[in-house]
């Protein structure tokens, strides 16, 4: 449990061992990670793994070599990977047109793994399959770009507090709700107050995915039947008309692009935002001595 002797351990198991030794090491130090941070795998494990990446790999070298604990992931072979841990490291892979992507992955998750629903509906190749080079990355991109008002430089939301949430509010599904009512307002002009419920339920269904964790048949038809809810209000507002026209204007099916664009605001927005929302709240929470938490908001 001490942090020093667990990067030391760390740092001599990169250095010595290969494959599969990797990957054991990986299992006892994640097993670490989660018994002393108690859990916490945003506000703590994250943080555990980053210092021992550092102490192996330098921050000058910025990229090391990681054990895939993601059941998908080993079970299709992949048993070490290389990670971007420094931001410099990071930037220079992410902003690379040659960088690659594999088609056949959701994050963690081999889609050959994922029961049907887990994906769009429409379509189960999505942006993070394409290479940033490619033609068809470069047209969704920029569909998205000129069809969504809310991704403009000079676009400004006006924020509102969702349904029942008041500055008392500080738990971890009103910081989510407050991210996905005010996201889905910007991005398709449309009032999710009463959907926000399916919403949580949507993004606590998925993250095993996203982990390369197991989902089942009936929570793969859980999510697609949430998705189909939501899609129908986004469908019926103007922004996802004009944006639909404008993707059968470039040749493009523009109700397959809003659906995985819809696809991506639960993910990444009301989830992956969210979290980091209430990640950054949570810092400042327990780090400030001031004011008290709520005036935050």
């Amino acid at each position: 449990m001490v942090p020093e002797i667990s990067r030391e351990f760390h740092k001599t198991t990169m250095t010595y061992f290969s494959g599969t030794g990797i990957v054991l090491s990986g299992l006892v130090s994640t097993g670490r990670h989660f018994t002393y941070c108690l859990g916490d795998y945003l506000g703590c494990v994250k943080d555990e793994v980053a210092a021992e990446l550092i102490q192996t790999f330098t921050w000058e070298t910025g990229v090391g070599l990681f054990p895939t604990i993601s059941p998908s992931w080993a079970f299709h072979g992949d048993l070490v990977g290389t990670i971007h841990f420094s931001h410099s490291a990071y930037k220079s892979w992410a902003h690379d047109p040659a960088a690659g992507r594999p088609p056949d992955m959701m994050v963690a998750s081999n889609k050959s793994s994922l029961p049907a629903g887990v994906m769009p509906d429409t379509s189960p190749d999505i942006l993070l399959n394409f290479d940033t080079g490619t033609s068809e990355h470069t047209a969704r991109r920029h569909l998205l770009a000129d069809g969504l008002p809310s991704l403009a430089q000079e676009f400004k939301v006006d924020f509102k507090a969702p349904p029942g949430i008041t500055a008392d509010s500080s738990d971890k599904r009103s910081v989510f709700d407050t991210v996905g009512f005010n996201l889905f307002r910007a991005l398709f002009g449309v009032d999710m107050g009463t959907e926000l419920g399916i919403m949580f339920e949507y993004d606590g269904t998925f993250t095993p995915a996203v982990l390369g964790a197991p989902i089942l048949g009936y929570q793969g038809r859980r999510l697609s039947e949430i998705r189909s809810i939501i899609m129908k209000k986004v469908e019926a507002g103007d922004v996802a008309k004009k944006f639909i026209a404008l993707g059968a204007e470039r040749g493009m099916p523009g109700k397959q692009r809003l659906d995985e664009m819809v696809w991506i605001a639960l993910f990444a927005g009301y989830g992956g935002t969210g979290n980091l929302a209430y990640e950054t709240l949570r810092i400042i929470w327990k780090e400030s001595p001031g004011p008290d938490p709520c005036d935050l908001w």
